[in-house]
């Protein structure tokens, strides 16, 4: 549903123009201005709910890695001589704690979108500045800018 939201919103853009954001007393432009900013925001938190739910196969691979990290604490704790601790099993003592998990996941999650987020940010604008025949790259002009 999000991808053909998205693509009647791209087409929309492609058949009306984006327009240049400015104020305009023609009612027809200004309907197709609102029309696109609703668009935008249904579009937009339809990405919103692909996300979120892109987490839960996440969130269970992350508990999958928690609960066997668990277990083979619990069993170097067997094998280890009496007081003696293994990083495993301590590792596995703070994880088996309810809802270590879930905050595991989400600490992984966040940062990780986050980061994939901006690199294709970067690597779109890259991609437009190249089409439009732009001489410098960002990366580029980023790393002489750096010099």
């Amino acid at each position: 549903v999000t991808l053909a939201l998205t693509a009647g919103c791209v087409l929309w853009l492609c058949l009306v123009g984006g327009g240049d954001g400015a104020i305009s007393k023609d009612r027809a432009q200004s309907e197709r201005a609102f029309i696109s900013g609703a668009m935008a925001f249904f579009v937009g938190w339809g990405w919103v709910l692909v996300l979120r739910d892109t987490f839960v196969p996440f969130g269970w691979l992350i508990d999958e890695q928690v609960e066997s990290l668990v277990a083979r604490g619990e069993e170097a704790q067997r094998a280890a001589p009496p007081g003696a601790s293994s990083v495993s099993a301590m590792a596995g003592r703070f994880l088996a704690r309810d809802g270590q998990g879930a905050t595991l996941a989400v600490l992984l999650f966040a940062p990780a979108m986050t980061v994939l987020f901006f690199l294709v940010k970067a690597r779109l604008l890259e991609l437009s500045r190249r089409s439009r025949g732009l001489e410098q790259t960002y990366s580029e002009l980023s790393l002489s800018l750096a010099d």
